[in-house]
C-alpha cells in the first residue's frame, strides 16, 4: 500500500502547549469556559496526478468544548467528509465525482494531566463516543464505536523527551457483514461483489523520542505498529475470511520534524516506512524485515498544521 498524504489539521485549541509534543491541542485558559474550534485533515495521492488530477479528500469537524477546570474540558464535534471530483487508487480509471457526507457526531473528554506516575511520567487522556447516526454507520449497522487514547510522557533531559501513545478504537456492530460499493469496468457505482466485514477494533501503538533544537523546533524518530481486526460471518463466506484477512497487522517507523511558524501555528512533518506483513490481500504480503528499508511503495508522507486562536 503505497501512500503519500499531504494533511492539514486546521483550527486547534486555544491556549498553552502541552508538555508531550504528541499532544498537539491545548486548553483554553481564557476568562470564560467555553471555545469553539475546528479541524480538518486532508489527503492526496499524488500518483494520481498524472492522470489528471488526484483526488483530495478531507475529514473535517466544528465543535464547541466547554473547559471543566484547568485541566479537563469536554465537547461536542460535528463532522463531516468533503472529497473534491478525481481519481483516486481504489476505483482505478475511473474519476470520481464531488461528494461531502455528514459524519457521526462525537461526545469527547479530555484530561490533560490525568495523573502523574512514579518517575515524573505524565499521562493525557481522551474518550471519544461516536452516535451512529451517518449514512455508513447506518450502512454497516453499527451500534456504538468508542475511543480510547492515552499519551505517556517523560522529559529525560531539558531537550530530550520519550513518549507513548497508546490508541483504541471499539465498534460494537448489529451486523457482521455489509455491502460496499465500487466503480465497475465502465466507471458505474455498483454493489460489490462479495460484502465486506463489519470492524471490531483497531489498535495503534506509537514510541517517539523527540529532541528539542529550540522552541520553535524538534526532530524526532517514531515507530509502531497497526492492527485491525473485523467480525467474522457465520452465514456468508466472505472473500476477506476465505484470504485470512480478518486480522490486518502493520509496522511502521520514520523520522518527524516539528517546527512553529508562530505562537498560534505549529506543524509535524513525518516520513513513515510502513510494513504490512499479515493479513493483507495476498499480492501485499510484505516481510516485517522489510521495516525500515523505506521502499517508494511502502512509504507515507504527512504534514499536520494546527492553528491556535
Amino acid at each position: 500500500m503505497k501512500k503519500w498524504f499531504l494533511s492539514f489539521l486546521i483550527l486547534a485549541f486555544t491556549g498553552s502547549a502541552s508538555a508531550s509534543m504528541f499532544v498537539q491541542d491545548s486548553l483554553n485558559l481564557r476568562k470564560t469556559p467555553w471555545s469553539f474550534t475546528g479541524f480538518s485533515i486532508a489527503s492526496l495521492e499524488p500518483d494520481q496526478l498524472s492522470d489528471g488530477g488526484g483526488r483530495l479528500q478531507s475529514y473535517n469537524y466544528a465543535s464547541i468544548n466547554y473547559r471543566l477546570s484547568m485541566r479537563d474540558r469536554v465537547s461536542l464535534r460535528l463532522p463531516f467528509n468533503y472529497n473534491t471530483a478525481g481519481y483516486d487508487r481504489f476505483n482505478g480509471e475511473c474519476v470520481q465525482n464531488q461528494e461531502w457526507a455528514v459524519g457521526d457526531p462525537i461526545i469527547g473528554y479530555t484530561n490533560y494531566n490525568l495523573v502523574l506516575l512514579p518517575g515524573e511520567i505524565d499521562t493525557f487522556w481522551n474518550g471519544r463516543i461516536y452516535l451512529p447516526v451517518s449514512n455508513t454507520s447506518q450502512d454497516q449497522g453499527r451500534i456504538l464505536r468508542a475511543r480510547n487514547r492515552f499519551i505517556f510522557s517523560r522529559m529525560l533531559t531539558q531537550k530530550l523527551e520519550i513518549a507513548y501513545r497508546d490508541t483504541f478504537n471499539y465498534y460494537h456492530q448489529a451486523k457482521t457483514t455489509y455491502v460496499g460499493k465500487h466503480a465497475d469496468d465502465q466507471c458505474n457505482l455498483v454493489d460489490n461483489d462479495n460484502p465486506s466485514n463489519t470492524k471490531k477494533y483497531d489498535w495503534e501503538q506509537l514510541v517517539a523520542l523527540w529532541y528539542s533544537l529550540g522552541k520553535n523546533f524538534g526532530i524526532s524518530w517514531q515507530g509502531g505498529m497497526r492492527t485491525e481486526m473485523r467480525n467474522a460471518s457465520n452465514t456468508i463466506e466472505t472473500s476477506r475470511q476465505a484470504f485470512g484477512r480478518l486480522r490486518e497487522i502493520s509496522a511502521f517507523m520514520g523520522p518527524a520534524i516539528r517546527f512553529s511558524v508562530s505562537d498560534d501555528i505549529n506543524m509535524i512533518l513525518t516520513y513513515y516506512d510502513v510494513a504490512e506483513f499479515s493479513g493483507y490481500r495476498e499480492d501485499r504480503q510484505d516481510l516485517l524485515s522489510d521495516l525500515g528499508t523505506f521502499k517508494s511503495k511502502n512509504t507515507e508522507i504527512s504534514l499536520l498544521t494546527f492553528f491556535r486562536f
